[in-house]
């Protein structure tokens, strides 16, 4: 619920109009899962050459608690709705950053594709 209440606004660069970080996520998400060589390489480029197994919820909790400096006394006096919150914008930036760099190493595959061409 508040992925979608809170989601900031972005530049979609392939379709050229804003739109909901979740939104764009998603979709690229979905061209990501493509079985593909260059999908796959375009993914090793975004994530890095090894993934992660999901890991029990506590520990991404931690994880996300250390990344936002928030101690873990302190968390725990945090009401559902605070908690989901916080959550859902930390989730928010994670995703906007995965867009980010999709955008940014496709442009550069396409980028070094013209200059093959033009070469």
């Amino acid at each position: 619920m508040y992925l979608v209440e809170l989601s900031p606004w972005m530049l979609d660069r392939i379709k050229k109009i804003p739109r909901p970080v979740y939104e764009i996520y998603a979709d690229t998400m979905d061209f990501l899962s493509q079985d593909d060589e260059r999908v796959s390489k375009l993914k090793k480029k975004i994530f890095g050459g090894s993934s992660f197994i999901h890991t029990d919820d506590r520990y991404d909790e931690i994880g996300m608690l250390v990344d936002l400096n928030i101690d873990l006394p302190i968390w725990k006096t945090y009401t559902i709705r605070e908690k989901a919150m916080v959550k859902a914008r930390y989730y928010l930036n994670n995703m906007a950053q995965v867009i980010n760099s999709y955008y940014d190493e496709r442009d550069r595959m396409i980028d070094n594709a013209k200059n093959k061409v033009a070469n």
